[in-house]
């Protein structure tokens, strides 16, 4: 099998988009190694685990599966960043979030491997990601990224998901979702296959 190392470097500054039960100063690191990657509905079963795909479609994600996803390269941003859905107690749909802007490129139509990071305004939240994977076909596509959060209690392993369909113009019916794969049974982060799923307000990522 082709391994890829994927390494993912995440600093949660703000509560927006973050791992933790409670706040902390710690910052991140990481991730681990990625199988060869096809595109189909078990192989992000793999990637992932069939009950947090099964979760995350049934809030509302956009899943788009194939081996032929299309070259997803530049720079995006979402805003207005609005939740549209989450399974974490106390969080409401239609709450604007701040404005993320991503940066996705170094597509790899043999591995389905890509690039991905992105930003808040100011840097108040930040994620760079090498070795995440991709599916998709034609325009539309869906982006995984594994990453290591580390806590001063310990680490948990989460996912960021980035989906929608490429054009002229940006990413049309852009969808961004955070959730955790395994807390391996650390109270300070959030529950396993909890997470929150957000969309572009204007339906559109604009490419800048």
């Amino acid at each position: 099998k082709i391994m890829r190392t994927a390494k993912i470097l995440f600093v949660s500054a703000v509560a927006a988009l973050s791992f933790y039960a409670c706040s902390s100063d710690d910052e991140t690191v990481y991730y681990p190694s990625v199988q060869q990657f096809n595109g189909s509905q078990e192989s992000i079963e793999d990637y992932l685990n069939p009950e947090l795909l099964a979760t995350m479609q049934g809030l509302g994600l956009n899943v788009n599966l194939g081996n032929t996803p299309p070259n997803v390269t530049g720079q995006f941003l979402d805003s207005p960043n609005v939740l549209e859905a989450t399974n974490i107690e106390n969080n409401t749909p239609g709450t604007i979030y701040a404005d993320t802007y991503f940066t996705i490129g170094n597509f790899n139509a043999l591995t389905n491997s890509i690039d991905i990071s992105y930003t808040t305004p100011g840097n108040t939240e930040t994620s760079v990601g090498v070795g995440a994977v991709v599916s998709g076909s034609g325009n539309r596509f869906t982006i995984f990224a594994k990453h290591q959060v580390t806590h001063d209690v310990g680490t948990a392993d989460s996912v960021m998901i980035i989906s929608g369909e490429l054009t002229s113009e940006g990413i049309v019916d852009f969808q961004f979702a955070t959730f955790m794969l395994d807390n391996h049974g650390l109270p300070t982060f959030i529950a396993n296959n909890k997470g929150r799923l957000f969309h572009d307000g204007d339906n559109l990522a604009q490419k800048l």
